[in-house]
């Protein structure tokens, strides 16, 4: 009796300070000025260090911190050479390279010692908060001034006045930036669909997974974010792909009528929020991409070849503005062998996800979020931002936490 009330009191203990995480990661303003600007950062990275005792840390988590460190050292080398930028500044820049490390940290440790339903209900309340607040943005103009004014200190007035056409009209809940947004909501989505199979009531799982379905897809619709709404689509047919295909058969049957669902839902929402969705319209990443390698190489004040081989530095590829893709940037950042550092990172985390892990939840977890993070990192600096790396490195190091001594 003694005991399982002390465990009882250890998983409530657990379970509260995940909510406390998150919502700091998550509710932070960033109207924030000066010094605490940081404290988010500060705070996760101060309990993701103090974590670190409390685990045992797998191959990939230290497979992220090996290119952290090559990336911070090449940066501090590289960037003293091409940019005005102190040495402090250039460390400072490099801290975002750890985001994902600290996620998986943090993923890990949950594994071990929060409930799976636990972390199925943080996820719900978060993703429904979201919704509630992207809908109040919506809908109140007295919200939407507040609460953009909290969240989205830069570019507010262009924000608020862009409500005055249809197109214009776009959440941002509490992360600041509607494309943000959208890629954090179907990560809890696709999140929530694989975890609620933990739950054995047939109908509080079917409720949590329509809430989760009308929830997200709605936040999705009103960031009005084209990849958002792509990779909604594409996240919830694979989850139900893994789910209930079995045979040949089936994948075939299931398969033509996924694409008929998806062809139909992109119709529908184009309609409804009168933006294109096309390859067409991507067409301006495309010329960012090519217009960064472009300016690498104006940049870099050696040689183009050491430039393609070594790159120009993390913190000086920052000076040239976004890139939306964080391939793009990486190699523009570290050249031929940070880039391929990083692609083994990925193919290292695909092939664990795809051959090791055992548990279905776990495996279908990995599959998922793998498949999320190399796709939106084609339209993303995905590793860099704050509350998006964080959020989706936890659930990646929670899907693979069942191997980390391995």
């Amino acid at each position: 009796m003694v005991k399982n009330y002390k465990t009882n009191l250890t998983q409530l203990k657990n379970s509260i300070f995940l909510y406390f995480l998150i919502g700091i990661i998550l509710l932070f303003p960033e109207s924030a000025k000066g010094i605490m600007i940081y404290v988010p950062q500060l705070i996760v990275a101060g309990i993701a260090a103090y974590l670190m005792l409390k685990i045992s840390i797998n191959k990939i988590t230290k497979l992220f911190l090996m290119f952290a460190l090559f990336m911070t050292v090449m940066n501090v080398f590289l960037s003293t050479i091409n940019s005005g930028e102190n040495i402090s500044n250039i460390i400072v820049s490099s801290l975002r390279l750890y985001y994902p490390f600290v996620g998986l940290i943090i993923g890990s440790w949950i594994k071990k010692n929060v409930k799976q339903e636990s972390l199925l209900k943080a996820l719900t309340f978060f993703l429904i908060l979201q919704f509630i607040v992207s809908y109040l943005q919506i809908k109140n103009e007295g919200f939407r001034v507040w609460s953009f004014t909290l969240y989205r200190a830069s570019n507010l007035e262009n924000y608020l006045i862009a409500f005055s056409w249809e197109t214009g009209k776009r959440a941002i809940g509490t992360i600041g930036n509607p494309n943000i947004l959208g890629l954090l909501v179907v990560l809890f989505n696709s999140t929530i669909l694989v975890l609620s199979e933990c739950i054995k009531n047939r109908f509080i799982k079917r409720i949590i997974v329509v809430l989760s379905i009308i929830t997200s897809l709605y936040v999705s619709i009103y960031t009005q974010s084209r990849t958002t709404i792509l990779l909604w689509v594409l996240t919830t047919v694979l989850i139900a792909y893994m789910k209930y295909s079995k045979t040949a058969l089936t994948s075939i049957i299931y398969s033509f009528a996924s694409i008929v669902v998806i062809v139909s839902l992109l119709i529908v929402i184009q309609d409804d929020i009168s933006r294109d969705i096309s390859l067409v319209a991507l067409d301006s990443r495309f010329d960012i991409w090519l217009l960064r390698i472009r300016q690498m190489f104006e940049k870099t004040k050696y040689m183009n070849v050491f430039a393609s081989i070594l790159g120009i530095g993390y913190t000086t590829a920052r000076e040239l503005g976004t890139f939306d893709n964080i391939y793009v940037k990486y190699f523009v950042s570290g050249g031929i062998i940070g880039f391929t550092i990083f692609l083994k990172t990925i193919i290292d985390t695909a092939m664990i996800i795809f051959r090791k892990l055992s548990n279905n939840v776990s495996r279908r977890l990995g599959k998922v979020v793998l498949f999320l993070w190399v796709l939106g990192s084609f339209v993303a600096e995905y590793q860099e931002m704050f509350k998006l790396s964080i959020i989706t490195f936890m659930v990646l190091g929670y899907a693979l936490y069942s191997n980390s001594k391995k």
